[in-house]
């Protein structure tokens, strides 16, 4: 397999996601007579914006065929049945639009990032031939916040006809030369992938503490000359300060009335299981915590939004600035800390995510490594097979994972009815009791 190399004129976009680059260089297309064909070719992979993609794309341009290329990794880090059912929208809504992935035949990283918009001659003949368009060389991935949004990326575009006839030929060549990954992966490159597919099949879970008691308070550092005096202050204590040797601090929304311990005290112990990055939740059993959290989630939400509100920070910064005054010449921060405080909370109020998080007193987060970080993966993987062999009894997410590890395998990677029932009353015993 060969490599390309751009030499016709190109251009360097760097101040606009690469989605929307893409879409003003297609509208340039807007008036050709030949046929339109998109081609992606990407490493890592989110198949939700695909559908959102094409239909802006097709309300720029005619696309009569899409071709998309991405990393076997992905089925195993996002799970077969979510992309086969994402992609399976995709094809029912643009049934004009021919939809096909691919990925490499060991599971080997595809690791280019390649997008183009080509005019075809002669489409689906023996000498069809590419006739022009353009072409976007990045170190996009064809994710949330590769293409879309938020990462700093370096976008390179040609409409050089040279380069344009190299890409899509290296294009063909591997989609020609690999399998199409509709079938299941052969035995022997699924099982020499199974560490990787087995820690994305599940969450990483560590206790946050209480993270709204760390940032709600208003807090302020105490001058060198003042450390001594203010904490033998008992009457800053009387209105609701709290000391220590470098800072003094006021909570002014108390949360105390917030926070659920939305964990039932058991489910650590129950349903985890210790590896190096902290308890490893598997998915059967994540999902089913996940969904029963929501079901208090919306009330906490509420009524710390409900607590945070433009009123109540209005009344609150007149407080503040208020009891600022007395502590003129102890403290090191200027009157503007305040602001700073108010948007700050405006921040967790607005922010869905943040307040899930809080919320459950856990932060859990995915296997923060890719498929080509063997060594990360290899230590993350030995410390959960350590934990399952030395056990004296198995908990549910002992049995599942020690399960799989035996057969290497997820093909019987699920819990029983009796085990779900289980694990949802347990949530709601802890609801009722709160």
């Amino acid at each position: 397999m060969s490599n390309i190399l751009l030499t016709g004129p190109t251009k360097l976009a760097a101040e606009q996601s690469s989605a929307d680059r893409f879409i003003l260089e297609a509208e340039k297309l807007r008036r050709s007579k030949l046929p339109l064909e998109l081609v992606i070719l990407t490493c890592y992979f989110s198949p939700n914006p695909v559908l959102t993609f094409l239909q802006r794309l097709q309300r720029t341009v005619p696309v009569t065929k899409a071709w998309i290329a991405f990393s076997a990794s992905e089925y195993l880090r996002i799970g077969r049945e979510t992309i086969d059912a994402e992609l399976g929208k995709v094809s029912a809504a643009f049934p004009s639009v021919q939809f096909k992935a691919i990925a490499g035949p060991k599971g080997e990283l595809v690791h280019a990032k390649g997008y183009a918009l080509l005019k075809m001659r002669n489409q689906g003949t023996e000498q069809e031939t590419v006739a022009g368009g353009f072409a976007m060389v990045t170190s996009s991935n064809f994710t949330q916040s590769g293409f879309f949004q938020s990462n700093i990326e370096i976008v390179s575009v040609t409409e050089g006809l040279e380069d344009l006839i190299a890409f899509n030929s290296l294009f063909t060549e591997m989609w020609n030369d690999f399998p199409n990954t509709s079938k299941p992966m052969p035995k022997q490159a699924a099982r020499a992938l199974f560490p990787y597919e087995l820690l994305c099949a599940g969450r990483f879970l560590s206790k946050t503490g209480n993270y709204l008691k760390a940032v709600l308070p208003l807090r302020y550092r105490l001058t060198e000359e003042a450390k001594e005096k203010v904490t033998a202050d008992a009457s800053l204590l009387a209105i609701g300060y709290e000391l220590d040797k470098e800072s003094i601090s006021k909570n002014y929304i108390r949360y105390d009335d917030l926070v659920d311990e939305v964990f039932p005290p058991r489910f650590r112990r129950n349903y985890t299981a210790e590896t190096h990055l902290g308890s490893f939740c598997p998915a059967p059993i994540w999902n089913i915590a996940v969904d029963e959290m929501a079901q208090s989630a919306d009330g906490f939400i509420g009524r710390f939004r409900s607590k945070t509100s433009e009123q109540v920070l209005k009344r609150l910064a007149s407080e503040a600035k208020h009891a600022f005054e007395a502590l003129a010449g102890f403290v090191l921060e200027e009157e503007d800390h305040i602001d700073r405080w108010l948007n700050r909370i405006r921040a967790i109020r607005d922010n869905e995510i943040q307040l899930q998080r809080a919320h459950r007193v856990f932060y859990d987060f995915s296997l923060p490594y890719q498929l080509e970080d063997e060594d990360e993966i290899e230590v993350v993987y030995e410390s959960l097979r350590e934990t399952i062999a030395s056990a004296k009894s198995r908990n549910l997410a002992k049995q599942l994972v020690g399960q799989a590890m035996s057969t290497r395998s997820l093909k019987e990677y699920s819990i029983a009815d009796t085990a779900k029932r289980d694990l949802r009353a347990m949530f709601r015993r802890q609801r009722a009791n709160r």
